[in-house]
């Protein structure tokens, strides 16, 4: 039996010039094709309006980690942007996933014979789940865009087909404006959607552990809490109860599930409150502060690793793109060379406002201690 969903409101002439579909095919058979660890969510994903459950959230986090290592993805999202820079843009570029039950079930923990019922409702909603997008670099705050990351989502002997436009695709891996790096199989073990959307939040700073004050307003949006007519939920209207629900539950809930990864400290002024502290002006709760910092564990580690491959490649002479500099930022802040790693963060200012063209390898070696050492002494300033 076939079950296809698509969205209420597509573009016909969209979909109608579409010069065709490109599919990858992950399957639970193939030992390389195991969840990832990690999963790269940009900025703008991280801060946008989403109104999604749990299931919801755990599909669009298996397509993302999917496309983010995905040339394909890559390939797609260079000929749209080549396609919406021209006056009249007349082409779509779609990009099609396809995962057998296997690759569901292992990824998103549902049993086998659940994972086609679990699917069929899951695909139903999410079509009608557009991602509010906030504006950059504009002068009215009240402009918006939305956009529905699914064209058509199907499932078919036991395969499920996710087809995503290449324009939803494009703003969704543009890692330019920086992006949280999320423990996947963690997100994922999550049982709360707000939970999901704190961690995720959370994880966008990881090497320094700071989150600015966050408005109770736009906490409202980026918890899905909002209604078609732009205000909160009707028993959400109260920002204690909102607070209550969707703050403070929810990291307790972390601070059980996730305490090998982060450690919540109680707000000074009232002990009670783990992990936030409400910013008040006279009695009326304007913001909330997170209090919080990542526990070391194995990223000292995965830092040195990282620094290791990417200023290998600088010394071979090749180019690291700007979501690289970033990750070599961050991983030289996670070991408190901070020195390095705001030379890095000038060099990624001064590539965006060029936006210089990109390239991609790495080399090991023996003693890890050494051979790191050696590679500091070799590497130069000029990012």
């Amino acid at each position: 039996m076939t079950v296809v969903f698509m969205p209420i409101a597509n573009h016909p002439e969209v979909v109608a010039s579409s010069l065709g579909i490109t599919t990858e095919v992950i399957t639970g058979d193939r030992p390389n094709q195991c969840m990832p660890k990690n999963m790269r969510k940009t900025h703008d994903m991280l801060f946008s309006d989403m109104v999604m459950s749990r299931l919801e959230m755990d599909l669009l986090a298996m397509l993302l980690a999917t496309a983010i290592e995905d040339p394909q993805a890559q390939e797609v999202c260079e000929q749209t942007r080549a396609e919406m820079a021209k006056e009249s843009s007349t082409k779509s570029f779609d990009l099609r996933y396809q995962f057998d039950t296997t690759t569901i079930s292992n990824w998103l923990q549902i049993k086998k014979d659940d994972v086609r019922g679990t699917m069929r409702k899951v695909a139903r909603t999410i079509m009608s789940r557009p991602i509010g997008l906030h504006q950059h670099g504009v002068s009215q705050d009240n402009d918006f865009s939305y956009i529905s990351p699914f064209r058509k989502i199907e499932w078919k002997r036991g395969i499920l087909s996710i087809t995503i436009a290449g324009e939803a695709l494009t703003l969704m891996l543009d890692l330019t404006r920086g992006y949280a790096n999320i423990n996947l199989p963690t997100f994922v073990s999550l049982n709360s959607a707000y939970g999901k959307r704190l961690y995720e939040i959370l994880s966008r700073f990881k090497s320094s552990g700071k989150l600015n004050r966050l408005p109770i307003e736009k906490l409202k949006h980026y918890l899905g809490v909002m209604e078609a007519d732009g205000k909160p939920k009707l028993s959400y209207r109260i920002h204690s109860v909102f607070i209550r629900d969707c703050i403070r539950t929810p990291l307790q809930m972390l601070a059980k599930q996730c305490s090998s990864e982060i450690e919540f400290l109680p707000d000074p002024d009232n002990p009670k409150n783990l992990g936030y502290r409400p910013i008040k002006k006279g009695n009326k709760i304007i913001a909330v502060e997170f209090l919080y910092r990542w526990l070391s564990g194995n990223d000292k580690q995965d830092a040195r690793a990282k620094i290791t491959e990417l200023e290998s490649r600088r010394i071979d002479g090749i180019e690291l793109t700007i979501e690289e500099l970033q990750l070599l930022e961050e991983s030289y802040r996670q070991i408190d060379q901070n020195e390095r790693a705001d030379k890095v963060a000038v060099a990624i200012k001064n590539r965006m406002l060029l936006q210089k063209p990109v390239v991609h390898q790495i080399e090991p070696e023996d003693d890890e201690e050494l051979r790191f050492q050696r590679l500091l002494a070799k590497v130069d300033d000029n990012y």
